[in-house]
This record gives C-alpha cells, sequence and structure tokens, in this order.
C-alpha cells in the first residue's frame, strides 16, 4: 500500500501554484525594471523625504503670495546692506514717492539713495523711466532688474504740457515786464507761457542752490533749452544779494548734502574735520582736503560765507 507524499496535491492545484508563482516573479522583475530604469540611485527618495519635499514647494508658494503685498516703504532688512545686499523687490512702486530707505530696500547703498534722492529733487520729481536711468548710481544692470516695477501712480509736477499759445502771445514783438530770479513766484513763472514747461525746475534748483548766482548757472537746470534761455537772458535779471550763504562750520550734514555743488565725499570729509574738534577759519582751507581736488571752487565759494566762525 503506497502512502501520499506531504506535497502531493492534485494536478489542478499544482497547476494553480506554478501559476501564482510566475505571476510573483514577473511582478518582482517589472518593479525592479521601473526603479532601476527610471531613477538612479541618488534620485530615489523614501515617502518621508517626498513629503518634506512637498512641504518646502508649500511655504515657498505661501512666502511668494506674501511678499507680492508687501509695500517698498517697509524694507524687508532694517540695516540696510547697500547694493551687495539682496534687494527685496516690490510688485510695483512709484519712483517719486520712494523714500532713503526704499531705495535701500531695492538694493542701494545709503549713500545711492542719497544721491538719488538729491538728482529727483533736481528734476523735480522723475517724468519717465529714462530720467530714472540717466543717475549716475543705477547702473544698467540694476536699471534692467528694478525696470518692471517702477509705476507712476502720480505726473510729476514737470510733466505738465505747455499751455498753448495765442496769437498774441505767439508773436514776436509781445512784451514781459522784467522778474527776479531769486524772488519770482512758481505761479508768476508758469504763467510766462515761454517758460511754463521749464518753471519747477528753475524754482527746484534755485531753493536746492540757495539762488542764483550767474546766468551761466540756467544751463544747469534741467529742461533747459535754447528757447527758454533765450527768453530769461532778456526778461529776467539775478539779484546776488538775495542768495543764501552757508557757515561750513555751522551747516547741518542733510543741508549741504542737499547742495548741487557738495557731493557725499566732500561733506563727510568737512564733517571728519569738525568731530574731531577742528573749525574752517576760512573757506580756502577747504582746497587742501581731498574731495575737493578737480572741482570748482571759485562756483563753490559763492554759497559759503566768507567770514567763519570758529568756535
Amino acid at each position: 500500500m503506497h502512502s501520499k507524499a506531504p506535497f502531493d496535491f492534485p494536478k489542478q492545484i499544482r497547476l494553480g501554484i506554478l501559476v501564482t508563482a510566475f505571476l510573483i516573479i514577473v511582478l518582482e522583475l517589472v518593479i525592479l525594471f521601473f526603479d532601476f530604469s527610471i531613477f538612479t540611485p541618488d534620485q530615489r527618495v523614501s515617502l518621508r523625504e517626498w513629503d518634506a519635499f512637498k512641504a518646502k514647494i508649500l511655504d515657498a508658494e505661501q512666502k511668494d503670495s506674501t511678499s507680492k503685498s508687501l509695500s517698498v516703504s517697509h524694507p524687508a532688512s532694517k540695516r540696510g546692506k547697500g547694493i551687495a545686499g539682496k534687494a527685496a523687490l516690490p510688485r510695483f512702486f512709484d519712483p517719486n514717492r520712494l523714500d532713503g530707505e526704499g531705495w535701500m530696500a531695492l538694493g542701494f547703498s545709503k549713500r545711492q539713495a542719497q544721491s538719488i534722492l538729491k538728482y529727483r529733487r533736481s528734476l523735480g520729481g522723475f517724468e519717465n523711466k529714462a530720467q530714472i536711468q540717466r543717475s549716475y548710481v543705477i547702473r544698467a544692470k540694476k536699471f534692467a532688474e528694478i525696470e518692471p516695477f517702477i509705476r507712476f501712480s502720480k505726473p510729476a509736477e514737470t510733466s505738465e504740457k505747455p499751455q498753448k499759445l495765442n496769437s498774441a502771445t505767439r508773436s514776436e514783438g509781445t512784451a514781459y515786464k522784467t522778474f527776479d530770479l531769486n524772488t519770482v513766484s512758481l505761479s508768476d513763472l508758469k504763467a510766462l507761457p515761454p517758460l511754463h514747461r521749464v518753471a519747477p525746475a528753475l524754482i527746484t534748483y534755485r531753493e536746492m542752490l540757495g539762488g542764483y548766482m550767474r546766468f551761466s548757472q540756467l544751463d544747469e537746470v534741467y529742461h533747459m533749452d535754447s528757447a527758454s534761455l533765450a527768453f530769461l537772458s532778456r526778461y529776467a535779471r539775478i539779484d546776488p544779494t538775495k542768495i543764501r550763504r552757508m557757515d561750513i562750520n555751522r551747516v547741518g550734514f542733510k543741508t549741504l548734502l542737499r547742495h548741487p555743488y557738495f557731493d557725499y565725499d566732500m561733506v563727510e570729509q568737512i564733517f571728519q574735520l569738525r568731530r574731531g574738534g577742528g573749525r574752517f577759519q576760512n573757506v580756502e582751507q577747504l582746497r587742501k582736503l581731498p574731495a575737493f581736488r578737480g572741482k570748482d571752487f571759485d562756483k563753490i565759494r559763492l554759497y559759503l560765507k566768507p567770514n567763519l566762525i570758529a568756535e
């Protein structure tokens, strides 16, 4: 009598086991092939790593949506690292409303921001992007970075269109009263059709200088053209006694820096001497400072008091 082997199954069951084993082997081969053909060893990640990656993506998207709502007048860093630091670009900004901290938030140094503000004041406000690009502290690469974000929310005063001249004012025989450039008001200048466009810049530059001393200074006024110069040479006069002179031993840092004839290095060297307890006996001593070399000192001294108080 023959006894049955422990694994002696019917033919149908044995066939089923073989088929199942074959499918398992095929499935394992498919998994291995997919794994090694699509991903290299250093590209395969665990589920935990995948979840961490998705969390980083969501966090980045949230920060991006938040940054778009930030205003440039609230810079991302209070420290103001300057142009070497990472710029915190806003969505849009108005260059005529941006303060010093706002320009620093765009990646400019404190000194560069002051130069831009000084340049803007000399223009009476930016009218277009081309004027911003002309600033010597804004290089081409930096301008290309900020240009897409520039928006003018309100036209600058100097962008007003000149009034149309009627037949009377257009004629060469029209007569005007003479006026003093150091005392005339903005409204009076704008009432003169030949000066309507340049009037705001004339007044702005006059205030920055402390008054006009020479007609040659009119060439320094932005928007000045030959027609306006011809009109001014005929009807304007300059009273040099109306100018404001500064005492180099007493004037404030910001006040001196706002003057068109003084740059940052010149002002800083003056105040280095003053902070050390030094005083200027006369304005000629400024010539000895390195920052004044190569400058038009004869023009600078016009706005400095000749008799200084050396306390």
